[in-house]
């Protein structure tokens, strides 16, 4: 089976709705059980953090194999309340925190992230963290918090794709709370160094669709010849492991020939 840990929904800039349409097209398209889907993280698509979260939380209530992850921007003041609002809803497990779309260096949001990060702990959250492309997007510059909230799981998205791949994947070893989602991480050579140094249950696989194709995702991981049993630990097995009360009632679906 495969449990899509990161993929967007998109909002159609006339008419303000979210394409679910697209996303679910896509999802049978590609045998994908489930998807994990936060709004856009871009701050100039118009909607406020509470709003966009309501609509992706919305849409898992219609359409139970989309798993809602809310996002948090520490830049606004109600940051820390909209944590806590959201995870209090049985039904949001993930938050996520992009600095190079909403614009903000942690170090310097350091109060607000470490009282984010404290109700994720309370509510035992995944936090989804954005890495790669520029220095926002920076993994070690989330360095003191991974170290700092040991008991929280922290996924480095798109394994620091970029000038930060090999950093990542040291970063990594050096850190047990991290796992690396694997989407847009296109440079061989380090995602081969990071399948053969790291166990395959470090690993959650992503799309980021609609910004990238699925299907060339997963011919990316089946590429590198890993067993059927390692495939599904990082397609599923591991997802359902952090997440048990939202995927126990996920079917089967056969993707590793």
């Amino acid at each position: 089976m495969i449990f899509d840990f990161h993929a967007h929904l998109r909002r159609n800039a006339q008419s303000h709705q979210y394409e679910i349409e697209e996303q679910l097209e896509d999802m049978r398209a590609n045998h994908i059980a489930y998807r994990v889907i936060p709004w856009f993280l871009s701050p100039f698509e118009g909607a406020s953090m509470a709003s966009a979260n309501d609509a992706v939380i919305a849409l898992h209530r219609q359409y139970p194999q989309i798993i809602p992850c809310a996002v948090i921007n520490p830049k606004q003041d109600e940051a820390v309340a909209e944590t806590r609002r959201v995870l209090s809803d049985h039904q949001v497990r993930l938050i996520e925190m992009d600095s190079l779309e909403c614009g903000f260096l942690p170090e310097k949001l350091e109060s607000t992230i470490n009282a984010i990060l404290v109700v994720c702990a309370q509510h035992q959250a995944v936090v989804k963290i954005f890495t790669g492309s520029t220095h926002r997007g920076a993994p070690d510059q989330w360095l003191k918090y991974f170290r700092r909230f040991p008991q929280l799981t922290f996924v480095l998205l798109h394994m620091g794709v970029g000038d930060f791949q090999y950093g990542t994947v040291d970063l990594c070893q050096e850190v047990p709370n991290l796992m690396l989602e694997t989407s847009v991480a296109c440079e061989a050579p380090a995602l081969q160094k990071a399948l053969r140094v790291l166990a395959p249950e470090r690993f959650l696989f992503g799309s980021d669709f609609p910004e990238y194709f699925t299907e060339l995702e997963v011919m990316k991981l089946n590429y590198y010849g890993l067993t059927k049993t390692q495939l599904q630990n990082i397609y599923a097995e591991k997802a359902r492991r952090l997440l048990p009360d939202l995927f126990e009632n996920a079917k089967a679906v056969n993707v590793c020939g």
